[in-house]
């Protein structure tokens, strides 16, 4: 199934499939775009969500266009595209957190979280580069 362009869709279809009081939806804006982010709380740190990927989009004056853009915002290399809803709930209960912008159907990110990790976001199984 793919991504819907509506962010409104996406939020609704992911919380009817993952019907748990652990996943949590943060919703934010990021420039003037609507946006929010989807994880399980008890796999990952949400400290580092905070500082990490909230806050560092709150500081966007306007909305990042693409993967590069938002890699220069969260300093991290491992930030990937996710192609499909399915996908996207394979990520979410494996411990990662996505990232999900209005108006796109294209441009949704995952940063991994989890937290036996010390670096910000998206390090897959663990392993934490420097």
């Amino acid at each position: 199934m793919n991504i819907y362009g509506d962010l409104e869709k996406n939020l609704l279809f992911l919380k009817q499939t993952l019907k748990s009081d652990d996943v949590v939806f943060m919703p934010f804006t990021v420039g003037r775009t609507k946006a929010f982010i989807v994880f399980i709380a008890d796999i990952v740190d949400k400290q580092q969500i905070s500082e990490f990927i909230i806050k560092p989009l709150k500081l966007c004056k306007k909305t990042p266009k693409n993967s590069t853009e938002l890699k220069k915002i969260f300093l991290s290399p491992d930030l990937k595209e996710i192609p499909s809803l399915k996908d996207c709930i394979t990520e979410i209960v494996t411990g990662s957190t996505l990232l999900f912008y209005e108006k796109s159907k294209t441009k949704y990110f995952m940063g991994e979280t989890k937290q036996n990790l010390s670096d910000c976001v998206s390090h897959k199984n663990g392993a934490n580069e420097k």
